[in-house]
């Protein structure tokens, strides 16, 4: 293999690279969204549950959705925990991305900033 080839081939590796970290954070930002959504979808649920609760329900169906409300509960505290991990993964991720692109040259970060950090 001849210099050039090497150097077209290092080339091609850092490009793959970038692409991957790239399609990584879109990935995690999709998932993120819809984590997002699926926490307010609870956050009403739990809503219309509390005021179910506040008024007169029977004793029967009032023990039934306080076993649903516990429930809903644990969901959205698991729901939240993944969420906070996955904006940490998506922090870590795009500092990769910057410092992989500043060790190839590349400086100007905003468009990343515009389409990853929205």
């Amino acid at each position: 293999m001849n210099l050039v080839n090497i150097e077209n081939e290092l080339n091609r590796m850092k490009a793959e690279t970038l692409g991957d970290t790239g399609r990584k954070l879109e990935i995690l930002s999709e998932m993120i969204k819809s984590e997002i959504s699926y926490l307010e979808r609870s956050g009403r649920i739990m809503d219309r549950l509390t005021n179910i609760l506040a008024g007169k329900a029977g004793r029967c169906r009032r023990a039934k959705l306080l076993r649903v409300k516990e429930k809903l509960e644990k969901k959205i505290a698991k729901s939240a925990s993944a969420l906070r991990n996955m904006k940490k993964h998506k922090e870590e991720l795009y500092a990769n991305l910057i410092m992989q692109r500043e060790a190839l040259g590349l400086t100007d970060h905003e468009w990343i900033d515009n389409f990853y950090m929205r």
